[in-house]
């Protein structure tokens, strides 16, 4: 505790936070002060003993009760009661100020990252970032009578992991449920079996492909429709290329576009990204930046519609010509074993299409760093295991996604 007093600074003590201003657009700052707008980020929900429990670290102001406004999601909430929690204890306080880190009951909106500010003066914080699922996997009730509540249960588990998630095929009926690897969905079923009483089927884990484009592309597509007694007219011509992998998407709209056609700004961008929701091969585009060049039409038949359509179209168009290729998740996987196990643990990355990065010395074990396609890695544990009569251990977290090899 004396370290923690000498070198950690208190919250008087911390840098003010900016954020943006979600009406005016403009950024704010807001010390850590009792005296400024009250601000606060929501970094963790809990489910404890049938309620819900939503973490917040308090940035400025002071909150003693009353109506909080989610400016995130531009929600009202009525907090039910504020919280102290040490460990397991947890014990109702009077207020919460700048630099507090307490919990809220009664909130149906809020979920991990958003922020929490007074309605009259809102500032949005920057959210969190979370790592996007790499596997999924098909689950059904062992017992017919379970299956509501066990996607209620799922529903409740995603609320409290954002990289967990849970949704239904619509072409199958199955229920998805998708996280960041073998174990983690273990640690997910396993809650499901002892915490709450469900007992669930598994199929087999997939790995989740993206897609993105090796070249540039262009197409234009005319969208030209009757329904019921108007037309619908637009043609749109958009372009694509490959980015950088891990730098994720990027849409531009031409600067004429914009000027000719102001009303339809959002609309296109709507339909960029509904265009990106499923490429050619299938999966989710992802590292492209696309260009919507021109968008074309007459004033009478142009309409949302057919400008979503065709910008969807002339995308979709694109991707074929850029040459688009499939993308798999790369992990970073992380070996400690014996030190006269590591030419056997080595081989065994190489076969699995592994790049080794680094071996260090730790004590009398090795380190071994790699890079590995998620798809190699099932059932990884027990081959290490057996390769090192139970000595070696391993973790592996998300690392990219990259081209797919053989």
């Amino acid at each position: 505790m004396d370290c923690v007093v000498d070198y950690l600074p208190s919250p008087a003590e911390a840098r003010p936070v900016k954020g943006i201003n979600p009406r005016s657009e403009a950024e704010e700052t807001r010390h850590p002060r009792v005296d400024e707008p009250f601000c606060a980020l929501a970094f963790k929900i809990q489910q404890d003993s049938g309620r819900k429990l939503t973490y917040i670290r308090v940035y400025s102001g002071v909150y003693n009760g009353g109506r909080l406004y989610n400016a995130t999601r531009d929600k009202v909430e009525k907090p039910a009661a504020i919280l102290d929690v040490h460990a397991d204890r947890k014990e109702r306080a009077e207020e919460a100020v700048a630099g507090d880190i307490i919990a809220l009951t009664g909130l149906k909106f809020t979920v991990t990252g958003d922020t929490l500010c007074e309605q009259e003066k809102p500032l949005l914080l920057e959210t969190i970032a979370f790592a996007t699922p790499v596997i999924n996997m098909a689950v059904e009730p062992k017992k017919t009578s379970d299956e509501e509540k066990m996607i209620e249960t799922f529903q409740r588990i995603a609320e409290e992991d954002p990289t967990f998630r849970v949704e239904t095929n619509e072409e199958t009926g199955q229920t998805i449920i998708s996280g960041m690897g073998e174990l983690h969905l273990e640690v997910v079923l396993t809650r499901m079996d002892e915490e709450f009483n469900v007992g669930v089927a598994v199929g087999k884990p997939q790995v989740v492909y993206k897609e993105s484009v090796s070249a540039e592309g262009e197409a234009r597509v005319e969208f030209d429709r009757t329904l019921g007694d108007k037309r619908h007219c637009a043609a749109a011509t958009v372009k694509i290329s490959s980015a950088p992998r891990a730098s994720g998407n990027t849409i531009t709209v031409d600067p004429q576009v914009a000027e000719r056609w102001p009303q339809f700004a959002k609309i296109v961008k709507a339909g960029v990204e509904e265009g990106l929701y499923s490429g050619p091969l299938g999966y989710p585009v992802e590292d492209v930046n696309v260009v919507v060049a021109a968008i074309e039409g007459e004033e009478g038949v142009i309409s949302e519609m057919s400008v979503k359509v065709s910008v969807a179209q002339a995308l979709g168009e694109a991707m074929k010509k850029a040459k688009p290729v499939q993308l798999e998740p790369i992990m970073e996987v992380k070996i400690t074993v014996p030190e006269e196990n590591i030419g056997e643990v080595i081989g065994d990355l190489n076969a699995r299409r592994g790049e080794v990065q680094a071996v260090e010395s730790v004590y009398n074990s090795a380190e071994v760093t790699a890079f590995v396609p998620l798809r190699r890695m099932f059932g990884y544990s027990t081959d290490l295991r057996s390769a090192t009569q139970g000595r070696g251990v391993f973790s592996m977290t998300f690392k990219k996604y990259d081209s797919a090899a053989g």
